[in-house]
């Protein structure tokens, strides 16, 4: 494996916002479900990558109308399992085969399970009709409620280019 970002620099940092994702089934690669998420992605030229990531519950008002420390623990609970964040710096690597993948040492992670570890995604870059999309494919995959192995697919659109820092 050899470490790219100076090469991929340009076309990886800066923002970018979820616009489609996927579960397959492992085992077929056929999509299982299409969850409806939001989510923005914020890598700086340096590598340090700030990922948030919600479901429909997770952006809404609390029904209580409570701030968040002082809601109902029910309502909390329910938000935080529709909300994920993670942040830490990237490396950006190409295998052998000449496959992206990056690792993201997570520094602060809403999933305390996180902290410490490394976030690794493969990475596929693309341009469609003049904009720029990322896909990335989770290296771990997930059980899904009814016990089988998906594959989660992320793919991001690019809304903002990283600014270059002048010297």
């Amino acid at each position: 494996m050899t470490e790219v970002w100076e090469e991929y620099r340009d076309r990886i940092a800066g923002g970018w916002q979820i616009v489609e994702v996927e579960q397959r089934d492992s085992s077929t690669g056929s999509v299982v479900s299409k969850p409806e998420l939001t989510g923005k992605v914020y890598i700086s030229p340096q590598g340090w990558l700030s990922a948030l990531i919600a479901d429909s519950v997770a952006i809404n008002p609390l029904p209580s109308g409570q701030q968040f420390r002082s809601a109902p623990d029910a309502e909390v609970a329910r938000v935080a399992r529709g909300f994920q964040a993670y942040c830490g710096y990237m490396k950006l690597f190409k295998d052998d085969e000449g496959q992206l993948y990056w690792q993201t040492k997570s520094e602060i992670a809403s999933d305390l399970n996180q902290l410490g570890g490394l976030q690794e995604r493969l990475v596929f870059l693309s341009m469609e009709n003049g904009k720029e999309y990322m896909t990335l494919i989770p290296k771990a995959q997930r059980v899904a409620a009814d016990g089988r192995k998906v594959q989660a697919v992320f793919k991001w659109e690019r809304f903002e280019q990283a600014a270059r820092a002048s010297l």
